[in-house]
């Protein structure tokens, strides 16, 4: 084949790919079936490629696949980084090709292993460059089959990489059964093809009984009513003085509605709270008993607590997402964190969570503390510490102790951080975010296509709440139960299932990524180890 000819049926293949998550074609909507034929034309653009060109191939396929995929970075970098738009296209262009390397690899191994691997090359690969390959942003190609429960219902067992196996796997066997039908003008449908299927029926058998178990599991556990509280006051450099000014009473007006439709526990997302710098090491919030609306002839004035506490106008416990500010004991600097509050009805903070894995680049520069010059080039980029413990926030409900687990922004997106939290098996997962950094673009969508899974990693209900949407309540399947749209403010309340107890996946970690792994490397280094003897005679 060509090179003009394989040039573009692997740009075919980056917008297939790209098109099965959300994109800036369809933010709130992806077209998830395509990804089982997306790799198709890359593959006819392999066809009797040298190594160098299939590398290239690749790269430009992954390219493809990342700009449609992570074009907002671009408004990222020239909206928050203050950078001009050349710059911020260069940078999103050097993202997408970092990350289009999987595919340029991932080509390059197939040319390599597909003679002594044959058609599994396709799945072992791939599965191996996604979940090795270090990134920012960790997205695996299953995660865009969300919406077919019965086929993610599997990565309770293998992780959601199974899935991905499954997708290159079908990829390239209607690859070799497409050449076989041209060559032979009739279809193969061999051996490998028959355990393809055999796989794919035994993946949703698996699917419908899990289902249909949790579910019925579900009807007679202990449910806790959660009210998100989505105020849609974006990031204060955005956002209007009138919603700077009112964004504590937006937060609290609609806590109260969420309290008057019965819920048990309300949540308040990733940076909600903004009207003070609370104290690190406070272990209590002090109430205000001054009602939210004052008629202009009320003798009662607001305090100065009156305006920044919190607690006004509703007594329901508080889960709050905020920025804490700590002093060092070392060289007397101020220290900002990325944490989670909870708080009971009587004001006592009684857990805290600090985020651990802070966004490079967004919560920190890398090597910034050993190199602080970073920070003067970089002003736009905050200096947030991280937080060093996993900490499961303890809940008094009905009677008894609930273990709540917070997972910050970006966290619930790694799947090897939610295996280290899970072991300590809360009731339910919060997923506290504040996505109004990339506008109304498809990466609220994407960043919840991300995370969905974790809940059916372990089993666990996730509860997902944002500044500005999208707020969520995930079942332990994996259904969106309840959903908010983007930039409205509104409330969600849920009676959200609580579940105990640990899955194969979550004792295991990724065993299914390991054996990939192995056998990979079973089948590269006899050929490596032969190349190096025939250089050295």
């Amino acid at each position: 084949m060509n090179l003009k000819k394989s040039l573009l049926l692997a740009i075919l293949s980056g917008i297939l790919t790209f098109c099965a998550f959300p994109n800036f074609w369809s933010p709130d909507y992806h077209f998830y079936p395509l990804i089982w034929f997306a790799h198709i034309p890359l593959l006819f653009a392999l066809e009797n490629q040298s190594l160098k060109h299939s590398f290239w191939l690749g790269a430009l396929c992954g390219a493809v696949v990342n700009v449609g995929g992570y074009y907002w970075i671009a408004d990222l970098i020239y909206t928050f980084g203050h950078l001009p738009w050349p710059v911020a296209y260069l940078g999103m262009f050097l993202h997408s090709f970092y990350i289009g390397l999987i595919w340029a690899f991932w080509a390059l191994g197939y040319q390599v292993l597909r003679k002594k691997l044959g058609v599994w090359t396709t799945p072992l690969l791939m599965v191996c460059l996604e979940h090795y390959l270090p990134r920012i942003f960790p997205a695996y190609m299953g995660n865009s089959q969300f919406p077919w429960l019965s086929v993610m219902q599997v990565i309770d067992l293998l992780g959601v990489s199974a899935v991905s196996f499954l997708i290159y796997w079908f990829n390239a066997q209607v690859y070799e059964e497409w050449v076989y039908r041209i060559k032979e003008q009739k279809f193969l449908f061999g051996r490998n093809s028959k355990l393809l299927m055999i796989a794919l029926v035994c993946t949703l058998i698996y699917g419908w009984f899990r289902i249909d178990q949790i579910d019925q599991i579900v009807k007679d556990v202990e449910h806790l009513k959660v009210g998100v509280v989505q105020g849609n006051v974006g990031i204060f450099q955005t956002e209007s003085r009138e919603k700077r000014k009112n964004h504590l009473l937006i937060q609290q007006k609609l806590s109260a509605q969420a309290q008057a439709q019965g819920a048990e526990l309300i949540v308040w997302s990733e940076s909600s709270y903004r009207a003070a710098s609370l104290d690190y090491r406070s272990t209590e919030i002090l109430k205000s008993s001054l009602p939210l609306e004052l008629p202009a002839s009320s003798p009662l004035k607001p305090t100065k607590l009156d305006m920044i506490t919190p607690l006004r106008g509703f007594s329901t416990p508080l889960l709050m997402g905020l920025g804490p500010v700590d002093r060092s004991e070392t060289d007397n600097r101020f220290l900002h964190y990325n944490s989670a509050w909870l708080i009971d009805q009587d004001g006592k903070i009684t857990g805290k969570y600090d985020k651990n894995y802070r966004l490079a680049f967004g919560e920190y520069i890398p090597f910034g503390d050993l190199f602080p010059v970073f920070y003067q080039w970089l002003p736009a980029a905050s200096h947030l510490e991280r937080g060093y413990s996993l900490n499961i926030l303890p809940f008094e409900h009905k009677g008894s102790t609930l273990k709540l687990g917070v997972l910050i922004c970006y966290e619930g997106i790694l799947p090897n951080f939610a295996l280290d939290f899970a072991s300590l098996d809360p009731h339910i997962i919060f997923n506290l975010t504040n996505d109004d950094w990339f506008n109304l673009k498809a990466e609220r969508y994407l960043h919840l296509t991300l995370a969905i899974p974790r809940a059916i990693e372990h089993r666990k209900s996730m509860v997902r709440g944002t500044l500005t949407g999208v707020s969520v309540s995930i079942d332990p399947v994996g259904r969106l139960r309840k959903m908010t749209e983007m930039e409205t403010e509104t409330i969600l309340v849920d009676d959200v299932p609580l579940l105990q107890g640990t899955t194969i996946y979550a004792q295991f970690g990724h065993w299914f990524v390991t054996i990939c792994l192995l056998i990979v490397l079973y089948a590269l280094l006899p050929l490596i180890f032969a190349k190096k003897n025939q250089s050295l005679s």
